[in-house]
């Protein structure tokens, strides 16, 4: 009985241990930095795309003539 609370004592030791250790490693850990998705260069550009084509659509756009709405 005496060496199964030791043996639960070390684990209690090391599970203590291992936090400690993982506190940190979050501190010392060194972030690199993500790139976005996509550039800012090509984001403006889709933007600018999108914008044309909403234009085109509005310049496109022509009144419906029903019989029905008359």
């Amino acid at each position: 009985m005496a060496d199964e609370k030791n043996k639960r004592m070390t684990t209690e030791e090391e599970e203590e241990m291992l936090k400690h250790q993982k506190e940190r490693g979050l501190e010392d850990e060194v972030k690199e930095d993500v790139p976005p998705d996509n550039p800012p260069s090509q984001q403006s550009g889709e933007e600018e795309a999108r914008e044309r084509d909403v234009q085109k659509q509005k310049d496109e756009k022509q009144p419906l003539h029903h019989e029905e709405d008359k």
